[in-house]
């Protein structure tokens, strides 16, 4: 089964602990299922009108014997917003999450699935990871 985490917290290369606990969950599922992870995060060292998607190698279920599917973790990062307009930068900020939320799926349709879209998807912290599920 292919299935879609969307998630806020993930390990990421700004807080290397940071959702440790869903990554664990991940790998479980990925025991018997074929399983994406998407998790996108702001980050000041992305530059200009760009996104910048950082993908893992499909990891092997970790159970000897075990079948199924792999583990594929996706970690998308876009600009931080620079400048405090109160709503503005609010704005500004769920646009590129957004974005950086559909270039990630379309990255995982693409290379991991051929295009075809998941049977189930999984939301971890019903915020900005619950939109594109929606």
């Amino acid at each position: 089964m292919r299935i879609l985490f969307t998630t806020a917290w993930y390990p990421n290369r700004k807080v290397a602990g940071d959702g440790v606990f869903i990554q664990k969950h991940a790998r479980a599922v990925a025991q018997l299922n074929d399983v994406a992870v998407l998790m996108v995060q702001t980050d000041v060292a992305v530059r200009g009108l760009h996104v910048d998607i950082v993908a893992t190698e499909p990891q092997p279920p970790q159970t000897a014997g075990a079948e199924g599917g792999a583990l594929r973790e996706v970690l998308v990062y876009v600009p931080k917003t620079r400048f405090e307009v109160p709503l503005l930068t609010g704005l500004i900020r769920l646009l590129w999450l957004m974005i950086g939320y559909i270039r990630g799926y379309r990255y995982i349709k693409h290379h991991y699935w051929q295009g075809q879209r998941p049977e189930v998807c999984h939301v971890n912290v019903l915020t900005r990871a619950a939109g594109l599920p929606w």
